[in-house]
């Protein structure tokens, strides 16, 4: 079983990391970074990716990732701080 799960794990390549980390309002923050993963057909995809994040009573409340920092504000502004959960 342990060696079923090592060659299950050994071929995947994920890969996060943050660039900038913008404070939105008292409970948000916007960082942006980039992904690294294997796709389907085995190769390596390298994308730029947004996260949202809502901190209460310091810690992590709700989270979410998007493509866009438009589209990260736009679902902090419609759905606030529950990120529409």
């Amino acid at each position: 079983a342990i060696a079923d799960m090592q060659r299950v794990h050994q071929d995947v390549v994920y890969q996060a990391s943050v660039s900038t980390i913008q404070q939105l309002d008292e409970e948000a923050m916007l960082l942006r970074g980039r992904v690294r993963y294997v796709t389907d057909s085995g190769g390596i995809s390298d994308v730029e990716r947004y996260w949202l994040y809502v901190i209460r009573d310091e810690r992590l409340f709700r989270s979410a990732v998007f493509k866009t920092a438009e589209a990260a504000v736009d679902a902090y502004t419609h759905h606030g701080p529950t990120l529409g959960a």
